[in-house]
């Protein structure tokens, strides 16, 4: 219940930002539900490169969900889901830096989209 009272309030507050980042995380919660409204109410949407094959599983066909980028060192996404994506205007962005993990890259991507830039995410 307080989960649902704070993400209600985050989504209704019109001069909030919102940025998702999907991680390789199986699905057990949150639920698809609360899932779904954050995904749509977010201006930035982020997969860790396996947080592309989450995606994809809960929505094969891409009709619900497309990141804006996919990032990472592409160790764990599936090359299919990752050509999906990108045949779809999807960003698909190798970091090999080692010494930070997907989800620090994911971070460093959306500091840089939200401190410099307003047009595109998909632009860096």
């Amino acid at each position: 219940m307080a989960l649902r009272l704070c993400t209600d309030r985050v989504l209704r507050h019109p001069h909030t930002r919102r940025a998702v980042v999907l991680l390789n995380t199986p699905f057990t919660s949150p639920p698809p539900k609360l899932f779904w409204e954050l995904w749509q109410a977010s201006e930035l949407r982020l997969c860790a490169d396996g947080g592309a094959n989450r995606l994809y599983g809960l929505d094969p066909g891409g009709e619900r969900a497309l990141p804006h980028v996919i990032k990472g060192d592409l160790d764990s996404v599936d090359p299919e889901v990752a050509g999906f994506y990108s045949g779809k205007g999807v960003s698909v962005i190798s970091d090999q830096d080692q010494s930070t993990n997907d989800l620090d890259k994911c971070l460093k991507h959306l500091q840089s989209c939200l401190l410099y830039t307003s047009p595109s995410p998909r632009d860096s």
